[in-house]
């Protein structure tokens, strides 16, 4: 039989508690998530109720052993709501989640489109979009976006990317008619990155996991897309050849579908099902939020570009 550690007791750890027993903030063990049975297995039924902060009975065991420290634990969690994370990133370092956290918060209500998120529109036709809180430099801090920006430049030359390439050069001249005749010079180091994007971006590297343990890069990113655009390239001979490619992080801040967004306090972050005294959030608790505040802007994150050197050539033929 397969124990979850969410049913095994901090006293004892040969010993578990019920898997049908009521939720509650157990202190002597740990508890189901408080709701209807099944929200321990992140059954559907969690969504409907968005920050999940019931709190057991008072005459309850785990409430008249917990003590004055533990009710205080409570009603602090009770009081805690989605305008407290960026307090509480700040707390831990993550300064970048904390920037983006609040300009989520303080935007108008805006739902994002499909066709947004996909990037069938510009980010200016689209309207919300942050290009000055996240850079290269600052994820480059991170090994594992180390990985994925060389993950990206491992593919900039497959065949899936040469015809992106194709149809970025068709469709910006699409009155000529390509052919060994035909000279042309692409020189993008004038756009601004939403601009680039729009027109020249041909190549994505996602990275990230939804499992992944908290830490300034997940609170600011989640998952997240590397991405490569056209800088500099010259079309000759029946040719392109490409010199220069912008490598820039594009995300999408929104709180669609669903999703565990952890678990908080005024000083920490807890992944599921690890501390009993904190405020649980799901996307659907972001959501809710922002029917009743009238705010929570979803929105486009792009960072800065650095420009790499290559040597991408091919027959546009």
């Amino acid at each position: 039989m397969t124990y979850f550690r969410e049913f095994q007791s901090l006293v004892d750890s040969s010993e578990f508690i019920h898997p049908n027993a009521p939720g509650a903030h157990g202190v002597a063990g740990y508890c189901r998530v408080p709701g209807p049975l099944g929200m321990h297995n992140f059954s559907n039924v969690a969504e409907k109720f968005g920050a999940l902060r019931e709190i057991a009975h008072p005459l309850s065991p785990s409430m008249m052993n917990g003590g004055v420290d533990d009710i205080n634990r409570i009603a602090e969690s009770l009081a805690y709501g989605p305008e407290d994370i960026p307090s509480t990133m700040r707390k831990k370092g993550w300064h970048q989640g904390a920037n983006l956290m609040e300009f989520w918060l303080n935007g108008a209500a805006k739902v994002m489109t499909k066709e947004a998120a996909v990037g069938s529109i510009s980010a200016d036709e689209y309207g919300a979009y942050s290009t000055g809180i996240v850079s290269m430099e600052w994820v480059e801090s991170f090994p594992r976006a180390i990985n994925a920006i060389n993950q990206l430049k491992a593919i900039l030359n497959t065949p899936k990317a040469r015809e992106a390439i194709k149809k970025r050069i068709l469709s910006h001249f699409a009155n000529v008619v390509i052919s060994e005749k035909t000279n042309l010079m692409i020189d993008n180091s004038h756009l601004d990155i939403k601009s680039l994007h729009f027109k020249w971006q041909f190549q994505r590297y996602r990275q990230g996991s939804i499992f992944e343990t908290p830490d300034a890069l997940t609170a600011a990113l989640g998952r997240f897309n590397v991405m490569a655009a056209i800088r500099k390239a010259v079309v000759a001979d029946g040719f392109i050849y490409i010199s220069e490619v912008e490598i820039y992080i594009r995300d999408v801040f929104d709180f669609s579908g669903f999703q565990w967004l952890a678990c908080w306090t005024e000083s920490e972050v807890y992944r599921l099902g690890v501390a009993p005294f904190c405020s649980m959030f799901t996307n659907g608790s972001l959501r809710d939020y922002r029917v009743k505040s009238g705010r929570g802007m979803d929105f486009i994150v792009f960072s800065d570009s650095k420009v790499e050197q290559v040597d991408i050539s091919f027959s546009m033929l």
